[in-house]
C-alpha cells in the first residue's frame, strides 16, 4: 500500500506541474518526487507527447533548485534538449558569467542537470536554455 500511495503521490504532483505549465516547454513541481515515468505517461495521455524539455524542482536535500532535462525515454541518458554547452562543466561564478544568471551552483558536465539557489534562478535558466 505504501508503495502505491507513493506511486500515486508521485502522478498527482507532476500532473498538476503539467497542467499549471501547459503553455510552457518547461514545467516546475513544487516538491520533487520520481518524475521520469509519470511526466512522460501524462505528455501522452494529454496529446503533448514531447512538449517539455526542462523541468524545475526543489531539492530535497538543501534549499536549492535543480533544472532536468527531460530524457525521450525514462530509461534513455539521452535529453530532449541538453542543457546549453557553454554551461557544461562549470560551477558557482564561473557558470553565472556564461549563463549570465545570478545564483549559479553548477552544471553537470553532460548537461543533464543544473543546480540553481533559487527558484527564480532556475526558471531563468530553463528559459534560457530554451532559446540555446
Amino acid at each position: 500500500i505504501k508503495s502505491f500511495k507513493s506511486e500515486y503521490d508521485a502522478y498527482t504532483v507532476v500532473k498538476l506541474a503539467v497542467n499549471n505549465y501547459a503553455g510552457y516547454n518547461y514545467l516546475v513541481m513544487d516538491q520533487w518526487t520520481p518524475w521520469q515515468n509519470w511526466l512522460l505517461e501524462i505528455e501522452k495521455e494529454m496529446g503533448v507527447k514531447g512538449q517539455f524539455k526542462y523541468i524545475v524542482y526543489p531539492n530535497p536535500e538543501n534549499d536549492e533548485y535543480r533544472l532536468q532535462a527531460v530524457p525521450p525515454t525514462a530509461t534513455s541518458f539521452d535529453q530532449r534538449k541538453p542543457l546549453p554547452e557553454s554551461w557544461k562543466g562549470k560551477r558557482g561564478e564561473e557558470l553565472e558569467n556564461a549563463s549570465g544568471i545570478e545564483g549559479a551552483v553548477f552544471c553537470h558536465p553532460g548537461g543533464f542537470i543544473s543546480g540553481w539557489s533559487t527558484l527564480e534562478a532556475a526558471k531563468k535558466a530553463a528559459e534560457k536554455a530554451l532559446l540555446t
